[in-house]
């Protein structure tokens, strides 16, 4: 009998506490409801959407955000500020014409573009007035520069030059910032470990986002990986460029050793025909020590390890 007592006392104690849980959520729910009903002001960040006649592009990039102080319901303000993902303040200038290349935009252009919930009074905005610097619209192609840095595998090297695919980007926008263009580069990347030749894409950068359109986005990078290999080409004869070194002049010693490095298809294919090594007539004649460099001429698709010697010597000779 005492067990069935305290059983009951335990039991109608968790049926209070679910009570009190229960009627202080409903409290909560009510004072929501209540209060989402009621009206409040707040400032809201929406982005800047600028559209522009078809001969036209802008010079440099507007506000890309907007605050607007604006009127509504707890409900409305809620899925504005949480739920509403078309929110914006689209500035059409497509009928606009321009006299020159600053166009003013007024607070009242502002409020009237701003395109938010129905119901939703808007008050005041931040910037209250903004600038659009515009010009005319031109485009023209440039090269692709690939930012790319490549470490292979231990043993291994990268051939020649990196191929791209496509070579070159279309670029259009403002004619004044087209036309100091050059280049285009790609995204950084880094590629570690390669043992094979391999082709991997590569996004072009975005760094003048809304001034400049361009296409493609991306490109392909194609790299020749080989096994590395090494190859010395002896009795390479120093030779005088520019003109004929008097008779009594003389090179010590005339010919030198060579040292290439590279991928192992391309230096098996070399011979000492594909390497020349020169001194300059002019910095001869206006020299006072006598000991020089020469310059090595090699194939475009190996490295230059080493030459022996490194420095030779060009003295007068007197009888």
């Amino acid at each position: 009998m005492e067990f069935s007592v305290k059983a009951i006392k335990g039991q109608l104690k968790k049926v209070k506490i679910k009570g009190v849980l229960g009627s202080l959520g409903f409290a909560v729910l009510l004072w929501l409801f209540v209060s989402l009903n009621d009206s409040y002001i707040t400032w809201v960040q929406i982005p800047l959407v600028v559209d522009l006649p078809a001969n036209r592009a802008l010079e440099r990039a507007p506000e890309q955000m907007l605050l607007f102080e604006v009127r509504g319901t707890g409900w409305q303000l809620f899925s504005l500020l949480f739920f509403n993902t078309t929110a914006r303040c689209y500035l059409n200038l497509n009928k606009v014409v321009f006299n020159n290349d600053v166009y003013n935009v007024t607070k009242d252009e502002l409020i009237k573009s701003a395109d938010l919930m129905k119901n939703i009074e808007i008050k005041n905005v931040r910037p209250e007035s903004i600038q659009i610097f515009t010009g005319q619209i031109s485009s023209k192609k440039v090269p692709v520069i690939p930012d790319i840095e490549i470490i292979p595998g231990e043993g291994f090297t990268v051939v020649g030059k990196l191929k791209i695919e496509p070579d070159s980007v279309l670029i259009k926008g403002n004619s004044r910032i087209v036309e100091n263009i050059r280049y285009w580069n790609t995204e950084k990347m880094l590629v570690k470990g390669k043992i094979k030749s391999f082709s991997i894409s590569v996004g072009l950068k975005d760094t003048l986002r809304n001034i400049i359109d361009f296409s493609p986005n991306y490109v392909n990078i194609l790299a020749n990986i080989q096994q590395s290999a090494q190859k010395s080409f002896k009795d390479v004869e120093i030779k005088v460029l520019g003109k004929q070194l008097p008779s009594n002049y003389v090179i010590q010693p005339q010919r030198i050793t060579v040292i290439l490095t590279g991928g192992i298809e391309e230096i098996s294919k070399l011979s000492i025909n594909d390497v020349s090594a020169y001194i300059n007539y002019n910095e001869v004649i206006s020299d006072s020590v006598g000991i020089f460099k020469p310059e090595i001429k090699i194939p475009d698709n190996v490295k230059l390890l080493n030459i022996e010697p490194s420095l030779v010597r060009i003295f007068k000779q007197t009888k």
